[in-house]
Parts: structure tokens; sequence; C-alpha cells
């Protein structure tokens, strides 16, 4: 069975506001949701997994300090 994330679900896992949540799926960087209703949307849990083990790793370190 497929598991379904929601808007609350995805923030809290991110630790992101909705706000974010919508710039990021404005800008193209996170998945869209899949509609599953009038104005209520989730992500395939999987989907939404694929994406964060494919994003680059950031180091907040400086590099050659």
């Amino acid at each position: 069975m497929q598991k379904l994330l929601r808007t609350s679900d995805i923030c809290r896992k991110f630790s992101i506001s909705r706000e974010t949540l919508r710039r990021w799926r404005i800008a193209g960087f996170f998945p869209e949701p899949k509609k599953l209703g009038p104005g209520t949307v989730a992500w395939d849990a999987e989907a939404v997994e694929a994406w964060y083990a494919g994003r680059p790793i950031v180091s907040l370190r400086g590099e050659g300090k």
C-alpha cells in the first residue's frame, strides 16, 4: 500500500514552514503532490524519500579553513 504524506508531515519532516514548502514547489525544487480532492493534497512517501536521497550534500564548514 502506498504511504501518503500530508503538508504537515512534510513540514515536520524537514523542519520547514508551509510557505517554504510552497516556494520549493513553485521553484520546481520539490516534487508536486497528488490531488486527493478539493484543497487536499498529499505526497507519495517513496517519491519524497527518493527526492531527499538525490539532493546534494552541502557542507556548512568553509572549504580550506
